[in-house]
């Protein structure tokens, strides 16, 4: 075993290299606790630019939301709201850039560039010791809470909504596999072939579970067989059809019309492709 003074060796070793990398990164000074990173108001901004590795992402605002320009689809919400937050995150410590190599924390070129309409940050490295993200906005560097690690690989798919059919859809017919939901005339569902014994809860809740209906994540199409297929009817008369990947570990819904596919988790097939699926799953024992 290693004597004393060794063992104080090591501990100087330790304070020294600790010192060293406070020095080299310098404190900086100290932001006021209500400090956003920028003075923009997230809900006048109408466009955002994402320029990272994968190449370039753009969004505008539009009357239903936000939209990718290209491809032109609807853009998540959840995603979307990370980028409008990042404009009110809190500012830790910040730096003039003069006074720091930006190419030494990632800035220099920045690992991705956003554009709100004409204003721009960049975002670079983090730090070792809080695992802060350095950020640049005009002639300052931030250190802030790093919440948008993806936005440095993202690509425009990574973007688009994981909603399965538009928000508040409203449906009039049904087709999967085995058998057809149709709303009747007073507003609730029939279905063929005919199952004697099913009630009309089991039926809405079928209908409830696709306009909710969310992937895990968007991906283009990788191309390959699909087996069977769904197609929803919305109310005007719009048709979205979905082929059907499945396997013991997936279930994919692919949009060949858009080039997309739409992962879902295997217990959700069930809740989706059979009645009182929802219902089995959520009486079963953990």
């Amino acid at each position: 075993m290693p004597g004393p003074r060794s063992l104080i060796n090591v501990v100087l070793l330790l304070l020294v290299a600790g010192l060293a990398t406070l020095a080299y990164l310098r404190p900086g000074t100290e932001a006021p606790a209500d400090m956003p990173l920028i003075g923009l108001d997230p809900a006048q901004v109408q466009s955002i630019r994402i320029d990272n590795a994968r190449g370039r992402i753009e969004l505008v605002r539009s009357d239903g939301g936000w939209r990718l320009r290209e491809p032109d689809l609807r853009a998540d919400a959840f995603q979307t709201g990370i980028l409008l937050d990042l404009l009110q995150a809190r500012s830790e410590r910040r730096y003039p850039l003069a006074e720091i190599d930006p190419a030494d924390i990632g800035l220099d070129p920045p690992r991705a560039a956003l554009h709100y309409d004409n204003t721009e940050i960049r975002l670079g490295n983090t730090e070792p010791l809080q695992d802060l993200r350095y950020v640049q906005y005009g002639d300052q560097v931030h250190l802030i809470q790093d919440r948008v690690p993806n936005l440095l690989t993202a690509s425009a798919t990574d973007l688009v909504s994981r909603r399965l059919l538009p928000e508040d859809a409203e449906l009039e017919q049904l087709v999967l596999p085995e058998f057809t939901l149709m709303r009747t005339g007073t507003g609730g569902w029939d279905i063929s072939p005919a199952r004697p014994g099913v009630s009309a809860d089991e039926l809405q809740q079928l209908v409830d579970a696709w306009r909710s209906a969310r992937a895990l994540w968007v991906r283009e199409d990788s191309g390959g067989d699909t087996r069977n297929e769904v197609e929803v009817t919305l109310a005007g008369g719009e048709r979205i059809r979905f082929g059907i990947r499945r396997s013991e570990s997936d279930f994919v819904l692919v949009r060949q019309d858009l080039g997309l596919e739409y992962h879902l988790g295997t217990q959700q097939a069930g809740g989706l492709l059979e009645l009182g699926a929802i219902e089995d799953e959520a009486g079963a024992e953990p």
